[in-house]
């Protein structure tokens, strides 16, 4: 029978120990509210684990990556022999680590690769993974002039830390459409942090779904980023073997074109 790992949210009070002094984290903002976003926010870890566990099975090493606070952490080291989480910014390892620690999660490595090249993270962890998580994270990688060739090249080193059937379960937000729409007027109607659009983006993002104008303003955050072209080069460079969508989100459960039928 398959083992479906269920994702178990920290307690806050850890989490916001981990944070530091500020107290503040993006895990806090994003899910530990009360809402139907936090909820929902909520609901995507658990379909990404679920994803994995059903993608594979008889995963032992599995990988975070782009951790963030670690909130993934606790699900991973249940299910999982070992676990090894990477995050590129200080600030967000560093609270990974303290939440490790206080968790006493022993089968979690915890790194920084800021500076540091795929060749040296693989000289570090290995290339044994069988199983990567890389949840909310790809949205935000990548470089001008070339967003989508650099999106693709970095996946492609995910690839390369993988044993030659290692699955990788990605999800990014949803960017455009009517729920881009919805979630911006909501978020400045409650005061929230949204995108910096005009009304004129925002409209054409939304209902013709059309992101070209919005591209060459992408700086590593959300702005600009466009869940359909990702489909398209997604399905050219690797084999996709799931695609599901939630109300905010998109799934994808890819492996290399090579070993699709592994």
């Amino acid at each position: 029978m398959l083992s479906i790992p269920k994702f178990v949210l920290p307690d806050r009070s850890v989490v916001e120990k981990s944070a530091g002094p500020t107290s503040y984290s993006y895990a806090l903002y994003n899910y530990y509210g009360k809402g139907p976003i936090a909820a929902a926010k909520r609901r995507r870890f658990q379909r990404a684990l679920s994803l994995g566990a059903e993608a594979a099975p008889n995963a032992q090493r599995v990988m975070d990556m782009g951790c963030a606070d670690g909130l993934l952490l606790p699900s991973l080291a249940r299910q999982y022999r070992s676990v090894v989480a990477v995050d590129v910014d200080e600030t967000s390892a560093d609270r990974s680590e303290a939440l490790r620690q206080a968790l006493n999660l022993d089968n979690v490595q915890v790194l920084c690769n800021s500076g540091v090249s795929t060749a040296d993270l693989r000289t570090r962890v290995g290339s044994d993974f069988q199983l990567m998580f890389l949840l909310e994270t790809l949205e935000h990688v990548g470089a001008q002039p070339d967003m989508w060739g650099t999106k693709i090249q970095f996946l492609h080193d995910c690839f390369s830390l993988m044993t030659s059937d290692g699955r990788i379960v990605i999800s990014v937000p949803k960017m455009v459409g009517w729920v881009m729409l919805y979630k911006n007027v909501l978020q400045q109607s409650l005061g929230m942090g949204h995108d910096a659009l005009t009304w004129r983006q925002l409209l054409r993002s939304s209902i013709l779904r059309d992101t070209d104008d919005l591209e060459p303003l992408w700086a590593g955050h959300h702005v600009g980023f466009n869940h359909l072209k990702l489909d398209k080069h997604l399905a050219q460079a690797f084999a996709v073997l799931r695609r599901e969508e939630s109300a905010i989100s998109v799934f994808y459960v890819l492996g290399r074109k090579n070993a699709a039928s592994s």
